[in-house]
């Protein structure tokens, strides 16, 4: 792809995150590319400028209640609603083409994010590395999708390293304790009684 009028080269490789659905058979029965939807200036002018570029880096995927997709880009930034029928962009969270505003909180409020999941109808949780990708917090959100409004609804103060996943974090206190790691396993601890209770705020 020639980028050169945007800052990169002329044969650059591009990589997007392609969304399939296939049969048991293997017959393709949904195909989404970003290049059908997305700009490549989208992302880090940054990230555009070598001659390999990792554009929207895909790494999280899930179903939100009403049955569309929830995709987490990490390199753009941003949360991305996919409607599974028509496979429009119902919705754009974060990055450079955040279509939600921000209520009693930056905007856009994170940075190189995975791990996102749709975990209640108009509620969103995601790990916010917050521009150092060897760290990350846990958040949760709640959003207005008629209003495009979005509210922090928790934002974990406890950092944990890139690789923590919320519904790996008691496998990881057992395997911490098996190594007598006392102090890493009441940390990671503290980090699961805070998810549990924020969790149970929300859903009260």
């Amino acid at each position: 792809m020639d980028l050169t009028n945007v800052g990169g080269v002329a044969n650059a490789s591009v990589t997007g995150t392609v969304v399939q659905h296939l049969s048991a058979t293997g017959d393709v029965l949904f195909d989404w590319s970003p290049f059908d939807h997305f700009a490549i200036t989208d992302g880090n002018p940054d990230d555009r400028r070598g001659a390999s570029v990792n554009w929207t880096h895909g790494n999280a995927i899930d179903f939100d209640s009403d049955g569309n997709l929830i995709v987490s880009f990490r390199n753009l930034d941003e949360v991305t609603k996919i409607d599974v029928r028509t496979g429009d962009v119902l919705w754009r969270l974060g990055g450079r083409r955040n279509e939600f505003t921000f209520v009693d909180a930056p905007t856009p409020s994170f940075a190189g994010q995975h791990s996102a999941r749709a975990y209640a109808p108009g509620a969103l949780m995601l790990l916010d590395n917050i521009g150092d990708p060897a760290q990350s917090r846990a958040e949760w959100y709640t959003l207005d999708e008629r209003a495009r409004t979005v509210r922090d609804a928790f934002v974990s103060d406890l950092h944990a390293r890139h690789e923590a996943r919320l519904e790996r974090l008691r496998a990881t206190i057992r395997a911490v304790e098996q190594a007598k790691d006392v102090d890493g396993a009441r940390r990671r601890l503290a980090e699961v009684e805070q998810f549990e209770a924020a969790l149970d705020a929300i859903r009260a």
